[in-house]
């Protein structure tokens, strides 16, 4: 098979039974010009799929040679956020790595390094505390095994590390630990705003290989900031876990040319929207490829773009989608733009509510499914709507294929949204067994059964 033909189908296991997932092809053009760190030729119709893990080629940023290895406290108690900070502070100007090592802080191979997330203020606009303030330039590395905690707060509004207005940052490695059953409300609110990583109107920012988890609010937050206001471009995530988050897993209100790749957004609880992944505002060209968002209290993915925000060209392939409230949650208004988002390949099963919904009057060019019966960008639904129906079925089964849109409790759209003058296609699906009179069986494809 060519390099631009679509790969084979893969398997997810779920319990006990095997869960037909196909591999999309890679998504088609992209609707406007978009920063493009992965090389991915947006004028293709149908490029070469995206590679396996490890195979990934992430982009190069731009740092200095000089390594500054931090040795810190290792009694379990003692603030380290300091000795990391005046090490980020000592590169030289081109930059370089700060290395964390891991020494064993106690319990079976533990490596516990204690945060202060209150170390630091900014003096000006939110004036949010943070422990660790990174530079341009800098790859912030943990070695394997290394956690940094958040030692417990009573303020609004604190981050483990603070990226505003930077470049050619990458942090990699390890874990970062929020302080969520240990926070002190301030009394001034939901406290919603202690994030893991705060990242403002900053550009080729890479964060990978990392857990990110029981932050008081987002894991990550990504928004536009600095005077001009910049907006967030060239953004990867990869091998990201976000889990377990009070807010949100990740938080985009603002960006263009952002990439989550093989990675994890799940058990978001705790304080609304609690979605695995919320784009909101004024987004466009995104990218999610090979992800899994279970069991978030919300959506998996929602998108908002609010009265006036404008997001294009989301898309989706290769995920899967179970235990959320819907895998896919859309609503926008008469307003706002909604233009373009494709949804290749996934598996969404068991969402307590319809695995897709779809309302609003400005909602186009959504495309959601294959061209075909056997088309390896079709999606897979089974046993959605869980908390209504109140049956969890094992084995799943979603080996026949249907096309077009079937209301139920996999799919709610709006009227504006079925019509044709939207351009939005609901293509070839896969779905549960259920000879409706619509449904070609799935053999001939190859999936043959779970």
């Amino acid at each position: 098979m060519s390099k631009l033909d679509v790969s084979r189908r893969k398997f997810l296991q779920v319990g006990s039974a095997a869960f037909t997932l196909p591999l999309a092809a890679a998504v088609p053009a992209a609707a406007q010009s978009s920063p493009n760190p992965m090389g991915v030729d947006f004028h293709i119709e149908l490029p070469s799929p995206p590679a396996h893990i490890p195979n990934r080629k992430l982009p190069v940023r731009q740092r200095g040679t000089t390594v500054i290895p931090v040795d810190p406290p290792t009694d379990g108690v003692s603030d380290c956020s300091a000795v990391i900070q005046a090490a980020i502070d000592a590169l030289p100007e081109d930059g370089g790595t700060v290395l964390i090592k891991y020494h064993r802080t106690g319990g079976i191979n533990e490596s516990v390094y204690m945060m202060n997330l209150m170390a630091n203020q900014q003096p000006t606009g939110k004036k949010a505390y943070y422990a660790l303030n990174l530079r341009s330039n800098v790859l912030l590395q943990l070695e394997p095994g290394v956690q940094l905690q958040a030692m417990a707060n009573n303020v609004p509004r604190a981050y483990m590390f603070l990226l505003q207005n930077v470049h050619d940052v990458e942090i990699a490695g390890g874990a970062i630990l929020g302080e969520r059953f240990n926070h002190t409300n301030s009394g001034k609110g939901t406290d919603e705003w202690g994030f893991g990583i705060s990242l403002s109107g900053s550009t080729a920012i890479t964060i990978r290989n990392i857990l990110v988890s029981n932050f008081e609010g987002d894991g990550i937050t990504i928004a536009q900031g600095g005077s001009p206001l910049v907006v967030p471009t060239d953004i990867v995530l990869w091998k990201t876990r976000c889990i377990g988050n009070r807010r949100q897993g990740v938080s985009l209100t603002e960006g263009n040319g952002v990439y989550l790749w093989d990675s994890e957004f799940s058990w978001t609880h705790g304080t609304a929207p609690a979605d695995g992944l919320d784009i909101e505002g004024t987004v466009s060209n995104v990218f999610i490829d090979r992800c899994l968002f279970d069991t978030n209290q919300g959506n998996g993915v929602e998108l908002n773009p609010g009265k006036t925000g404008q997001i294009r060209n989301i898309n989706i392939t290769n995920c899967v989608f179970t235990g959320n409230y819907s895998a896919l949650y859309l609503s926008s208004g008469s307003t706002n733009v909604m233009d373009t988002c494709t949804m290749y390949g996934n598996a969404m099963y068991q969402n307590r509510w319809k695995a897709l919904h779809i309302n609003g009057s400005v909602t186009r060019n959504f495309k959601i499914g294959g061209i075909g019966p056997c088309d390896p960008r079709n999606n897979s639904f089974a046993n959605n709507q869980t908390q209504y129906t109140h049956q969890v079925m094992y084995p799943l089964t979603a080996t026949q294929v249907k096309q077009g849109y079937f209301a139920g409790t996999d799919m709610e759209a709006s009227t504006y949204v079925q019509s044709p003058e939207s351009g939005n296609v609901f293509g070839w699906n896969f779905y549960p067994a259920v000879d409706d009179g619509t449904s070609q069986l799935s053999g001939p494809c190859g999936i043959l059964g779970l």
